[in-house]
C-alpha cells in the first residue's frame, strides 16, 4: 500500500527540490516515488552515486550520466559494478 496522503506528498515535493533531500527521502521512506526522487537526486553527481548505491529500486542507467560528470564519483561508480 502506497502512502499517498496529502502530507506525505507535500513532504516528497519539498524533498525533491534538493538532490540531497530527495536522496534521503527515498532512502528513509519505502513508499517514496523512486522515479521522482531519482530525477531530483541525479541533478548532483554525489547524490546520483549515493542513490544508485543505496536505493535498491534505482535505475542505474538513468543516474550514470549524472555520476560521470564528476571524475571521483565516476570512479566510485565503476568500482561498484
Amino acid at each position: 500500500m502506497n502512502n499517498t496522503s496529502k502530507e506525505f506528498l507535500v513532504k516528497q515535493e519539498e524533498a525533491c527540490k534538493y538532490p540531497y533531500a530527495a536522496y534521503w527521502f527515498a532512502k528513509e521512506n519505502k513508499d517514496a516515488d523512486i522515479e521522482k526522487c531519482q530525477e531530483a537526486a541525479c541533478k548532483d553527481p554525489e547524490y546520483a552515486y549515493k542513490f544508485v548505491r543505496d536505493i535498491k529500486r534505482a535505475d542505474i542507467e538513468k543516474c550514470q550520466e549524472a555520476v560521470c560528470k564528476s571524475p571521483i564519483y565516476a570512479y566510485y561508480f565503476a568500482l561498484k559494478k
